[in-house]
């Protein structure tokens, strides 16, 4: 028997089974945090026994004092183990419940190992001297030992066969492999005249196979070593290492040169030397574990977080998918890309090109076998993976994935419905894509698949807030927004207002659902006629409008007649032939407002409905590009007369006020450019705009000095009694809109309803401005006539708050040419707050 110390030294291949066991003390450091599921702990177990194994032969070949038989009983045991603890990690690997089989298993495991405990099966190996002072260990087999490995290879049996079952189990591959090599490598280790330790080596092959098997699983990942209880046990492991060739060679030399007197000092030396070796060892591989891994997950959970925020604001698919190219790009460098999107009216995924691809790749049909294949795919793919699928991936795809490099894809699905499809080159910073890349991807391709879903959810919302219900078409806030857009645009254009003529009684005689059917068929016809570019809606009940680009206001008359011959033609035969009366304005770029444009295209509708109906007409100044005549309004001017005459018996001051302030809105109107029959309108506004002064009291009325509040209030409500006389008089009530809103200001403060700005119709801004101007210049029983200079100079200071900044300038103009006179009156001088 050697000496144990010495001779230890001098064992051949000793670096095997230290590397091995190092190899698995970190693997079994890093492994014990992380088992969180039941393959990695079955692993874990399977290592532990290769720690057994392995740990036993190294301190057997050491020669330790204690004695190597004990360490060899160890290893053999271990080893016998090894099969049973193999089937239980492929077992739970490929989620197979076969608890019999397994307990068959165990059985014959221990059927093979108990026996060695009194050299059943194989005898302990002797220990040979080496001529150059080593010592090796020899066995000597016989018969008895195709025993255990009969029962070891039952079991091994048994694993094929659970492997086969599960053989489409991704990564199982990868485990057979290693069960091939560790039983090659026993087989090698027992053969006559061998003294390498080949049972060892295929062991550590054996592990790090299983290892990727896991990782390419996605169950385990590599910052499992970022663990402070692996950076330790690789320290020390490493440390030791690093120790033992110079503890071997400087030890004896100390020791001849100091003598034994010093020896324990040189221990204490020694284990001072260890330590401070471990801590160096431990802090720099901790240093770089964190370059390598930590900051690389933290910069890819920073990604994960950006990314989560922007899907979580609902945002449009072209944003996320810049989003998500934002983040990929940040982290991995510039690299080719192309992103496939469902176009779901298409039923086509097609393809946009971020970077580093030519625009050559045609779209994939929704119901293709390479989107289908891409949908039954989880998390992320490897281009190997797609390259294997064979035909159901179309060649030009496969041929744009060759020409790119493409190494990874990512499909994002919704509800198990595919989505959208991310191909991804090379990253531009490493060679390819590790395991936890792919994680990353696949975690940034369903918060892009729960991104897609808001989006479209959002779009749903949009879409049915700003469309007709019935029709399809867009509604009245929308249209006028886009009314908005396309009058910012500057580019002309043909307004079209389409009302339809007796639609009450249509629905009476066929019914509320064939009425119904007649709405969805005027969209129809507007759909067609129209064109796609088009802005459609159903601006009210029986209203339709329609913003036709590039047309001119003659163009788009002949647009409606065309839509009404259409609509005629589909109705021919029905008691109530279905008409409607369109009034059209044709914008070039001027500066009328969205609101004024819907105006004058309603004045045109009122006038076909007084001629007549069902027809169409085009608002213009000077009245030439009106193929019919209009009607004059002498059918309701007697109406107008009575109500003027009322308001005379009444008050000769507020008949004398009517008269000024329609003939002053008139002729603001008139050099505004406005429409004859917008003109009349607004002069016919003016003389009944005070009419609800009928129901103000007398008192209140005459009164000469300043109103209570109590009693301006009352004055302020004949607004209110305005609307209530007009409204019940079918043929003034176009004058409405104007007549009650000549009180309202531009900034909004004004009465009955606040309206600001544009809000207000043209003609109550006209009659506010005559309404201002005549109450200033004319003598009242509280106050004398002021001059028309001052009348002026307030409504160039009103301009902006109280009147439209537009118009003042206009009327100001006309007062000072002298188409607008006030009448001979007295001009004494203003106090200083006169009221308007």
């Amino acid at each position: 028997m050697l000496e144990g110390g010495g001779a230890a030294m001098t064992i051949p291949f000793l670096w095997v089974p230290v590397t091995a066991l190092a190899c698995y003390t970190v693997l079994l450091a890093a492994l014990l945090p992380a088992c969180t599921n039941r393959a990695v702990r079955a692993f874990a177990g399977l290592v532990a026994c290769f720690v057994l194994w392995t740990g036993g032969s190294m301190l057997m070949r050491m020669l330790l004092p204690i004695g190597w038989e004990s360490f060899y009983l160890v290893s053999l045991l271990a080893l016998f183990c090894i099969p049973a603890f193999l089937y239980r990690f492929l077992r739970e690997f490929s989620g197979e419940e076969a608890p019999r089989e397994e307990a068959v298993a165990w059985l014959l495991t221990l059927a093979a190992a108990a026996p060695n405990l009194l050299d059943g099966y194989l005898a302990k190996p002797t220990l040979e001297k080496l001529p150059y002072g080593g010592a090796v260990f020899r066995y000597h087999v016989d018969w008895r030992v195709a025993i255990p490995t009969a029962l070891c290879l039952a079991v091994v049996a048994l694993a094929v066969r659970l492997v086969r079952r599960r053989r489409k189990t991704p990564g199982v591959r990868l485990v057979v492999a290693g069960m091939a090599v560790l039983v090659l490598g026993n087989l090698a280790s027992v053969l006559p005249g061998n003294i390498f330790p080949f049972d060892t080596l295929a062991g550590i092959v054996n592990a790090a196979l299983i290892f990727w098997a896991l990782y390419r699983r996605g169950l385990l990942q590599l910052r499992v070593f970022v663990a402070s209880g692996a950076v330790s046990a690789m320290a020390a492991v490493l440390a030791g290492l690093l120790a033992m060739p110079a503890v071997r060679r400087a030890l004896p030399l100390l020791r001849r040169m100091l003598g034994e007197r010093y020896a324990g000092a040189l221990w204490q030396v020694f284990w001072c030397l260890a330590v401070i070796t471990a801590l160096g060892t431990y802090h720099l591989l901790r240093w770089m574990v964190r370059r390598q891994f930590v900051l690389k997950e933290r910069q890819r959970n920073l990604a994960l977080q950006r990314f989560s925020v922007a899907t979580a604001h609902n945002l449009p698919r072209e944003e996320l998918m810049d989003a998500m190219r934002r983040e990929v790009q940040q982290i991995y460098g510039e690299c080719p890309a192309c992103v496939f999107l469902l176009h779901e009216r298409r039923q086509q995924f097609l393809p946009t090109y971020p970077a580093g691809l030519e625009n050559e790749v045609q779209p994939i049909g929704a119901k293709d076998p390479c989107a289908a294949w891409f949908g039954a795919q989880e998390g992320c793919v490897r281009a190997a993976q797609v390259q294997g699928a064979g035909m159901q991936i179309a060649q030009d795809k496969l041929s744009m994935m060759r020409r790119y490099g493409i190494r990874c894809i990512v499909p994002f699905k919704d509800d198990e419905s595919l989505q959208g499809i991310l191909f991804l080159g090379a990253p531009a910073t490493e060679r390819d894509y590790t395991n936890d890349d792919l994680m990353f991807l696949a975690s940034m391709g369903a918060m892009m698949s729960v991104g897609l879903k808001n989006a479209r959810l959002y779009r749903r919302l949009y879409r049915e807030a700003r469309t007709d219900q019935l029709t399809g078409l867009l509604n009245r806030r929308a249209f006028l927004a886009a009314l908005e857009h396309q009058r910012a645009a500057g580019g002309a254009f043909a307004l079209l207002l389409l009302d339809l003529d007796d639609f009450k009684l249509y629905n009476q005689l066929y019914g509320q659902q064939e009425g119904d059917r007649a709405l969805e068929q005027l969209a129809g016809l507007l759909r067609r006629y129209a064109g796609e570019e088009t802005a459609l809606a159903r601006y009210g009940g029986k209203v339709f409008a329609a913003a036709v680009p590039k047309l001119s206001g003659p163009e788009g008359v002949a647009l409606a007649r065309r839509i009404a011959a259409a609509l005629a033609a589909l109705n021919d035969a029905a008691l109530c032939r279905l008409t409607f009366s369109a009034g059209v304005y044709g914008y070039s770029g001027g500066p009328e407002s969205t609101q004024q444009m819907l105006e004058f295209a309603d004045m045109c509708v009122f006038e076909v409905k007084q001629g007549g109906k069902n027809d169409v007409r085009l608002y213009s100044a000077d009245g030439t590009q009106n193929p019919r005549p209009l009607a004059d309004g002498q059918a309701y001017a007697s109406t107008v007369y009575a109500i003027t005459a009322a308001i005379d018996a009444k008050d000769h001051y507020t008949f004398d006020h009517s008269q000024n302030v329609a003939g002053y809105a008139r002729a603001l109107a008139a050099a505004l450019g406005l429409d004859e029959s917008h003109v009349r309108m607004i002069y016919q506004a003016g003389l009944v705009h005070d009419v609800g002064k009928l129901a103000v009291p007398e008192q209140i009325l005459s009164k000469p000095g300043a109103l209570t509040p109590e009693e301006y209030k009352v004055m302020q409500g004949h607004v209110e009694a305005s609307v209530a006389i007009i409204r019940n008089l079918p043929s003034l009530d176009y004058v409405l809109p104007a007549a009650v809103t000549h009180h309202e200001r531009w900034d909004g403060k004004g009465y009955p309803r606040g309206l600001a700005g544009e809000e207000i119709p043209l003609g109550g801004r006209c009659l506010a401005l005559a309404d201002a101007f005549d109450a200033m210049t004319s003598r009242r029983s509280y106050k004398a006539a002021y001059s028309v200079e001052y009348a002026l100079e307030q409504l160039r200071q009103g301009a902006g708050t109280q009147f439209d900044p537009r118009l003042v300038p206009v009327f100001v103009r006309l007062v000072e040419e002298g188409r607008i006179q006030a009448g001979e009156r007295e001009h004494p001088q203003p106090e200083p707050a006169a009221p308007l």
